[in-house]
């Protein structure tokens, strides 16, 4: 069983941003993608067969920052966290990046999400690159980055 106090610290903890434990059956949206520990070719990622340990914390140090939403998962054989925002990730235009993520967006709730990836494994394929919005102060401007990011698949 994952436990709060035996998982990695996030980036933001560095700069003393609070970690708030979220109750899962609660989180009915999906966070923003943050690039923390996001998913690298070769990665395996199982997910436990228990209830998620998910929190929550702010992307900057602003009052009105955005959260970011994590799941505790088991990321090479390790204790780890996966931005639950990679799990739904679009590109640009409002695409899925790949099958994975569009199968992940048919589900209405994280629930139902957890429910159908809870002990299985996915792995970081082969790197592709996609159009990616710019925001600004968290406002999305015209333009767009380029950026090279894993295919996500299930382990055989």
């Amino acid at each position: 069983m994952l436990e709060l106090n035996q998982m990695p610290l996030l980036p933001g903890q560095a700069q003393n941003r609070t970690v708030t434990q979220v109750d899962g059956n609660e989180l009915n949206k999906i966070g923003i993608n943050g690039g923390a520990f996001a998913v690298h070719k070769g990665d395996v990622i199982q997910f436990p067969d228990e209830e998620p340990l998910v929190v929550s914390q702010k992307v900057n140090d602003s009052a009105n920052s955005p959260l970011a939403y994590y799941v505790g998962v088991i990321r090479n054989g390790e204790k780890s966290w996966l931005p639950i925002g990679t799990l739904t990730r679009r590109d640009a235009k409002g695409l899925p990046l790949g099958k994975f993520q569009e199968e992940m967006l048919t589900k209405p709730s994280f629930k139902e999400m957890w429910n159908a990836l809870k002990g299985k494994t996915i792995k970081g394929g082969e790197p592709k690159e996609y159009e990616f919005a710019v925001f600004e102060n968290g406002i999305r401007t015209d333009k767009t980055r380029t950026r090279s990011i894993s295919v996500i698949e299930y382990a055989q």
